[in-house]
């Protein structure tokens, strides 16, 4: 497994040390209950005389393995929450100790209609975008990712058409479709053992915040595979892809990726 998913195991066995010794965490108060997103019951923890810091060093192999004796399971496909606590919070979890977590993987302009769709938000503004981002990109104004807090994103204008499409694919659902169990809050940490360096956001909250910091990128990871042409069964989605896509540096690229350098 790669870093980011060793500490979101590490800290949903942390959340279950705390609801056992029955410790109240801030944004998060009493914890009574612990469920993982396909519905089964976590259980309490149970390694005598050790505490989740000692097991921050121990091979994937058996962090698996205790995770697996304390009831805890991968969220399905499709999943935005990693766990349910209380049975109301539901919690997407979001490591900063290593890579920086991305907020949209690479995701084509037809996935960016499904969040625009369900948002009841409208895609031209970032289309627009878009356009600016490819005319600075060509003409040598930008690299590949540009930062929100430079004054030359193409971006950063459009917060208030952005901002909804982001907080879709956090907290409810993918390019493909709605999550199987959507997420109302996101835990941020840098430390997965330790609750003081821990930041429970709402969506109202964490796409706002996260707005200044934000990354954009068109790649063309994310892209299908032998675009420009498509399955019989996607061929629909050629038109929107499209108005994306480029042939830059020998690659079509139009799958727009965002990341959180905060």
């Amino acid at each position: 497994m790669n870093a980011g998913e060793r500490d979101e195991l590490i800290c949903v066995l942390s959340l279950i040390f705390y609801w056992t010794h029955g410790k109240k965490l801030n944004g998060l108060g009493q914890i009574t209950k612990v469920t993982s997103p396909s519905g089964h019951d976590c259980k309490k923890w149970n390694l005598k005389n050790m505490e989740p810091n000692s097991i921050t060093k121990i091979s994937d192999q058996e962090l698996t393995r205790i995770a697996s004796l304390h009831g805890v399971r991968k969220a399905p496909l499709r999943c935005k929450a990693d766990i349910i606590v209380n049975d109301k919070q539901a919690i997407s979890l979001k490591s900063h100790r290593k890579a920086n977590p991305a907020v949209v993987n690479h995701t084509t302009r037809f996935g960016w209609e499904q969040a625009c769709r369900y948002m009841r938000a409208e895609i031209e503004p970032l289309d627009e975008a878009i356009a600016r981002y490819w005319l600075m990109r060509e003409s040598g104004m930008i690299a590949e990712d540009v930062k929100n807090q430079s004054p030359q994103s193409p971006f950063r204008d459009y917060k208030d058409f952005i901002v909804p499409m982001i907080e879709y694919f956090l907290f409810y659902g993918t390019g493909t479709g709605l999550s199987q169990v959507s997420a109302n809050t996101v835990l941020s940490f840098n430390d997965p053992t330790a609750p003081e360096t821990w930041s429970f956001l709402k969506p109202s909250e964490v796409v706002s915040e996260a707005w200044p910091h934000l990354v954009f990128s068109v790649r063309n990871k994310g892209m299908p595979p032998s675009f420009p042409l498509l399955r019989k069964n996607d061929y629909h989605k050629k038109s929107s892809i499209e108005k994306w896509t480029r042939l830059w540096q020998g690659e079509y690229r139009g799958a727009l990726h965002v990341r959180s350098e905060h």
